[in-house]
């Protein structure tokens, strides 16, 4: 058997290295099929991460050595590198590439830290390739786009073979979680059932685009249905975090088309609509009897461990980078670190699969702070911040109705997909395919000096400065609003005011402790505003916190607008900031 493998290991490569080398568009094909057969039981060689995907890109890796080998000989030495290595999408792959690398004198597993940086090397090759290959041609990725929509749209079917053989048999094939009660959760030929369920997610909206502006009529008949089976797919996997890429990534659209619209009303219009219909459904899920509070809780807690379990490895990634704040633990080491963290026997205890298993941090930003820290992280951030705001910017500058749309989709869909990512880390070949894909597609819309003139609508443009204030005003204000408890005398006496307000249905007359003789000792204005989210949301320090800080929000809103009528934008950005 371990000859087969070898025989496997060995065709698989030769055969990557050879198609790689002499049609890269072509092997691409190959990539991306092999992107998707992940499951560890049917695909892996030896090692459990060990699969023929990554066979793939060690050929690559070596296929870029030689032609970087031939094209220094031919140009002269090292020096004809460099101005592709001043390139800013090169250039900032080379520098986290770089830090990830330097991290690993932190690590607490050598040989766990190599492997994975090996894997994270092949992933910056095929970044570059991709870059060099269709910077100039953007429209011919979504070539390999629809291709590999109908590849997953292929998984679907296998998922549902899967769900059908299951409720025959009892048997399983491939990645299905049988959950006690309920549908099983399919992952098709996946390993993991979330990322199965974000590769669909990231893809909806590009299929949706097809549909919109396809030219020929059955393309765009198979096109629907394929997104009828996408949609089924995406609600089996029963992925909370594949849900909120979704989720997410249909907001920022909605937002960013109401900006277009109305510019800066636009985010209050959305603010409203998201009020409006949010307010219902939040107050019939604080009522403890309600059917609606069970269905939520059904769908989203039916693993209470694992819900609790992701914000216990937050929270240790916080006290590992609290530890090395410079360049981290160690790139893959995480595991080791946290095992050491204070919030470790709390999280084992709840987690008892992780005694036995090496447990990842399940975030991308929490492991890149925890394993390669500050240095590494910002230059992470920084990438993928321009992976966003491309495409962004087609769709605020782009040629055409089709073009901006397109804009709009790709820079909604990592939107979400940076949000779930709080939550999951997606460390995989498919998910930076599609990034890489999403970017280069930006930057080939952009066009020539495309970095220059992203920074300077970015840096420049008064709505965007606005909106940046009003962004990080609100991450600073609203991100820890609820962690403390209300603070003894007048913030814990105004919430029990508003409180017995909900409580006793009176709001005439304000009441403290003593219920039979009311409290004036101030205006009830501020109790009245307090009183409307205790009633949504229910009695926390959250809610009565949530109009002070609204009104801090505002205060920043009016400081800078205040600034830039009597001064400038410049007064005003650094003022409100």
């Amino acid at each position: 058997m371990n000859s087969l493998y070898l025989i496997a290991i060995a065709l698989i490569f030769v055969a990557s290295f050879f198609l790689i080398f002499r049609n890269f568009k072509l092997s691409l094909y190959v990539l991306l099929t092999l992107s998707v057969l992940l499951h560890k039981e049917l695909f892996s060689f030896y090692r459990w991460d060990l699969m023929p995907v990554r066979l793939f890109m060690l050929a690559l890796f070596f296929v870029g050595i030689v032609k970087t080998y031939f094209y220094v000989v031919k140009h002269g030495g090292i020096k004809s590198l460099l101005p592709y290595i001043k390139d800013p999408f090169i250039a900032l792959l080379l520098l986290i590439w770089l830090t990830r690398g330097l991290s690993i004198i932190f690590s607490k597993n050598l040989q766990a830290s190599i492997f994975l940086f090996g894997f994270f090397t092949t992933i910056i090759v095929l970044g570059i390739y991709l870059y060099l290959t269709f910077k100039d041609s953007p429209a011919e990725l979504f070539k390999y786009l629809r291709f590999f929509i109908y590849l997953v749209f292929a998984l679907t079917i296998f998922g549902y073979f899967q769900l059908f053989y299951f409720s025959k048999t009892t048997q399983v094939i491939g990645a299905m979680w049988p959950v006690p009660g309920k549908i099983p959760r399919v992952g098709s030929t996946f390993w993991d059932v979330n990322h199965y369920g974000a590769l669909i997610a990231a893809l909806i909206p590009i299929l949706f685009s097809f549909i919109l502006f396809g030219k020929n009529k059955k393309l765009r008949i198979l096109d629907v249905l394929i997104l009828i089976s996408y949609l089924a797919s995406l609600l089996l996997t029963n992925s909370r975090t594949a849900w909120m890429l979704a989720g997410f990534s249909f907001m920022f659209f909605v937002t960013i088309i109401l900006i277009r619209k109305f510019g800066a009303k636009g985010i209050l219009y959305i603010l409203l609509a998201i009020t409006l219909v949010s307010a219902p459904f939040i107050y019939e899920y604080n009522q403890k009897k309600s059917s609606f509070r069970r269905m939520v809780r059904d769908a989203f807690h039916y693993r209470i461990d694992s819900f609790d379990s992701h914000f216990m490895l937050l929270e240790g990634t916080y006290q590992v980078f609290e530890k090395y704040p410079f360049l981290g633990g160690g790139y893959g080491s995480f595991f080791e670190h946290f095992s050491k963290t204070k919030i470790a026997a709390e999280f084992f205890t709840r987690d008892t699969a992780a005694l036995t298993n090496r447990v990842p941090a399940h975030t991308i930003w929490g492991e890149s702070l925890s394993e390669t820290g500050i240095f590494g992280t910002v230059p992470f951030v920084i990438f993928l911040l321009l992976a966003l705001i491309v495409p962004l910017y087609v769709f605020f500058k782009g040629e055409n109705k089709e073009q901006r749309f397109l804009g709009g989709m790709i820079s909604s869909i990592l939107f979400g997909w940076y949000l779930a990512g709080v939550f999951y880390s997606y460390n995989s070949e498919f998910f930076w395919i599609l990034v890489f894909s999403y970017f280069i597609w930006g930057v080939g819309a952009v066009g020539k000096d495309w970095f220059k003139k992203v920074l300077e609508h970015f840096l420049t443009d008064n709505k965007v400065i606005f909106y940046g204030i009003l962004t990080v005003g609100a991450l600073l204000i609203f991100s820890g609003l609820g962690k403390n408890y209300l603070i003894p005398w007048d913030e814990a006496i105004y919430a029990k005011v508003a409180k017995n307000m909900v409580a006793n249905n009176n709001y005439m007359v304000p009441h403290w402790d003593n219920l039979s003789k009311g409290w004036y000792e101030k205006p009830p204005l501020y109790m009245w505003m307090m009183s409307v989210p205790m009633r949504l949301i229910g009695f926390n320090s959250w809610s009565a916190r949530l109009p002070s800080a609204l009104f801090g929000l505002l205060t920043i809103v009016l400081v800078y607008l205040l600034a830039k009528k009597l001064f400038n934008k410049t007064t005003a950005f650094i003022s409100s900031l």
